[in-house]
């Protein structure tokens, strides 16, 4: 008859337990999540922020003479902004997505003409620059 009311006061610590245990682990999980979410957020302003940059660079280089180190980060951004289009979680506005869309009909045109050492590849690459920042803003 003892192992009756032992066998319940182990439950109840049991349950204690477990509740103070869910009590210590929830804002833990809580705060991993926050950090998860906010790790993707910067992940995603990175990968913007490198796009941009390869196209700078694209436009820095052709205006130099360096068409092929131009040709090159051209290439560079229009694989992230085509990686950027297919990405589901990418965080995109209406505007940003047409402008995106837009710029990938124009690479095998910027792509030729930077290749072939054509200077109207320069000012093309400064004029998709300029329009890439007005698209994303900081």
């Amino acid at each position: 008859m003892t192992e009756r009311p032992q066998l319940q006061q182990i439950k109840k610590y049991g349950i204690w337990f477990l509740a103070g245990l869910l009590i210590g682990v929830l804002p833990m999980g809580i705060r991993l999540y926050q950090a998860q979410q906010a790790g993707d957020v910067l992940q995603q302003q990175l990968q913007a922020t490198q796009a941009e940059m390869h196209l700078a660079s694209a436009a820095l280089m052709a205006r130099h003479g360096d068409y092929t180190a131009a040709r090159d980060a051209a290439s560079q951004f229009f694989s992230a902004a085509r990686q950027t289009l297919d990405d589901p979680d990418a965080t995109l506005s209406g505007p940003q997505r047409s402008y995106l869309q837009g710029v990938l009909t124009e690479r095998d045109a910027l792509i030729s003409l930077l290749s072939r050492g054509d200077p109207a590849g320069a000012e093309r690459s400064t004029a998709m620059y300029v329009a890439h920042r007005a698209a994303f803003p900081r």
